[in-house]
């Protein structure tokens, strides 16, 4: 995967655990400081776990290395 594919990758996860930990923590009905680093700390995990999944998958289907 070259500089640039990893780039968007990375980007694109990194929205997606936004939006899944804004969406996962705001029925907790926090707000301030509180609510910015739940939202924070799940959005770092979720963007994680989306792009080792994505590396997975792309190693399965021998897309690369």
């Amino acid at each position: 995967m070259s500089y640039v594919g990893s780039a968007i990758a990375i980007l694109v996860c990194g929205g997606l655990g936004t939006a899944i930990a804004w969406f996962a923590v705001a029925p907790l009905g926090l707000d301030g400081i509180a609510a910015a680093l739940t939202t924070a700390f799940a959005a770092m995990i979720a963007a994680t776990l989306l792009f080792a999944c994505g590396v997975a998958v792309g190693r399965a289907l021998q897309r690369f290395k």
